[in-house]
């Protein structure tokens, strides 16, 4: 499965709820792997105007059996890749070594980014080469980086040729370029020689497979997004009390070098605001000027930086801030969407994109959590037998088919069986159960009709029954309630359509050793949420895994190992506590 977050957006006074993703298991919900290639994934109505817009926010993305493991952050992050690479190698650490093995890591920068790797694969093309394919369409047609902000993106692929988009951020200007099939080869073939020139050219050889940074993008030759990230460092310093030396090389390089006006990112400029509002403080009015020009774009007379009322270039600076971008800067008008508590995004008139961004995220730790319980369902699946085995070995954990009367049989079996009943009882108890479970897909018990009178379905101690009554909506947060017979407790999933039963003792671990409830809502999100548990060594409450458990998880699935630093964990760890379905819920498997 995935799991979305609630996110409200608010534009010109009015509010909807977007449910947005933050993992996605592809072999779980192949759904959404169309989704992304169809360009309707995260797509949500404005709720301004009605009209589609598509939403940009940090989610894993997992797919087993391409070998794929992407950190998919918003295009607007670009310029902290580095910081980013870290967060996906820490993230996919958890990766026992044989699954690592031809695994392709990928830091992805938008949806567009993310469908382009996807149809690539499908086309039978490796993203290094479709990155220098770029390059070549850059060298035949040069007048396209005559424009800022330019995206080449890759849109389809045909029997004869290549299809590129060439599109700008702030201009409706849109060209298609058809790169013959044949030329492609060439390239492909040619990569070695064009590694080795690329080694001497860049830095950055995204031509190279050894390479460490795993965003295979030409967008890393851009000299902005190195200097923007300097910036958002130098700002972050200052917030925490260190200040910057305006007389140094490297930050007067970093200024002449910034992006001005409209092509600075938002959060660039609220950086760069932080620095004004320092250099008003220490009464630098020089840096003032400078500064000025960098965030509206605009130049300045030298009488503003020179003359004797240093307040002047502040009053203006205010002055223009309260002042609609658009005014100040000249582009196109921007508009701001808002997220509920304090969170942020932004909008482009043009791509009709928003862009939620790291810190809007619900907690970091948590997101990162998310992609190791869904790497723990890849693990499952690929040894189910195994896995499936040690579950009920040492946690008592079996889950049945409500569709198969076999299956059936052996969950009222557990249960002491179905007592002194006919032939014909016995068939109308399987329905009955059958239908008190339900066709899956749900959080709630569905609608079931009652045995007539005087059937042995309606004992008041009948345990097949008990147990269906006594599971509940949501009811891995009401497993205490669970029916308990011979140390085993009893329930219905109404999601997976399935009928389980699970130590007792095992509950116990969960609901006061384990991070979160969720861990009961099936023998496989157990897994899942242990895996998570087992592989986060700055988890607290990872003391409480018996050491028996720890050493067969070592042995079979791999040691737990340092991945580097991290954010700051919240209080808790994983998702939400309360797992509310309106808050957070699954997709479908």
């Amino acid at each position: 499965m995935g799991f979305t977050r609630s996110y409200a957006v608010t534009s010109e006074g009015r509010s909807s709820v977007a449910q947005l993703v933050d993992c996605v298991n592809v072999r779980r919900t192949p759904q959404v792997r169309d989704q992304i290639l169809a360009g309707t994934f995260h797509r949500v109505r404005d709720p301004a105007d009605g009209e589609w817009i598509t939403v940009e926010k940090p989610f894993g993305y997992v797919d087993l059996d391409r070998r794929q493991y992407y950190l998919v952050r918003p295009r607007n992050e670009r310029h902290a890749f580095r910081e980013a690479n870290e967060q996906l190698m820490r993230m996919v650490s958890v990766l026992p070594a044989e699954y690592r093995e031809a695994a392709r890591f990928r830091l992805v920068f938008g949806l567009a980014e993310l469908r382009e790797k996807l149809l690539a694969q499908d086309a039978g093309i490796d993203d290094r080469t479709l990155e220098l394919v770029k390059t070549y369409v850059i060298h035949q047609h040069p007048f396209l980086v005559q424009q800022p902000r330019l995206r080449l993106t890759l849109q389809d692929r045909t029997a004869d040729d290549l299809v590129i988009h060439a599109a700008y951020d702030h201009t409706p200007r849109r060209f298609e370029v058809r790169v013959p099939s044949a030329m492609i080869s060439a390239i492909a073939k040619a990569r070695e020689p064009l590694k080795k020139a690329l080694a001497k050219a860049h830095r950055h050889n995204i031509a190279d497979p050894k390479d460490k940074l795993k965003w295979v993008s030409i967008g890393r030759w851009i000299p902005g997004l190195t200097v923007l990230d300097s910036l958002r460092a130098v700002a972050a310093a200052l917030r925490k009390g260190t200040a910057p030396d305006p007389g140094s090389a490297g930050f007067r390089d970093m200024l002449a070098r910034l992006p001005r006006g409209s092509q600075l990112p938002p959060w660039a400029k609220r950086d760069l605001d932080t620095l004004f509002n320092w250099a008003v403080q220490k009464k630098d009015s020089k840096l003032q000027d400078k500064l000025f020009e960098i965030r509206y774009g605009r130049d300045l007379e030298d009488d503003w930086a020179l003359n004797d009322d240093p307040k002047d270039i502040d009053t203006l600076y205010k002055i223009l801030r309260a002042l609609p971008e658009s005014n100040v800067e000249g582009n196109v008008a921007l508009r701001e969407i808002q997220l509920d508590k304090g969170g942020g995004g932004t909008y482009d008139p043009n791509s009709r994109d928003i862009a939620i961004g790291e810190k809007e995220l619900a907690a970091q730790e948590r997101f990162e959590d998310v992609f190791r319980h869904e790497i723990g369902h890849a693990v499952h699946e690929a040894s189910q037998k195994k896995v499936d085995d040690w579950l009920q070995a040492t946690f008592g954990w079996q889950m049945f088919d409500a569709a198969r009367d076999a299956d059936i049989d052996r969950w009222v079996g557990l249960l002491g069986g179905y007592g002194q009943v006919s032939a014909v009882q016995k068939t109308q108890i399987r329905g009955y159960i059958r239908a008190a479970v339900g066709g899956g897909s749900s959080w709630n018990p569905p609608q079931t009709a009652l045995a007539p009178a005087g059937h042995p379905w309606n004992e008041p101690d009948y345990k097949p029954r008990m147990a269906l009554a006594r599971t509940g909506a949501d009811w891995y947060m009401n497993n205490h309630a669970w029916l308990l017979h011979n140390g085993s407790r009893f329930a219905a999933n109404y999601w997976y359509a399935t009928l389980m039963v699970v130590s007792d003792d095992t509950l116990a671990f969960v609901n006061t050793k384990m991070p979160d409830n969720y861990a009961a809502m099936s023998p496989l999100e157990f897994f899942a949420e242990f895996y998570a548990l087992y592989f986060d060594l700055d988890d607290p409450q990872r003391k409480n895994i018996p050491g028996d458990v720890a050493a067969w998880m070592k042995k079979n699935i791999g040691p737990a190992k340092k991945a580097g630093a991290k954010k700051q964990a919240p209080a808790g760890r994983s998702m939400d506590p309360s797992r509310s379905p309106s808050g957070k819920k699954r997709l479908r498997p």
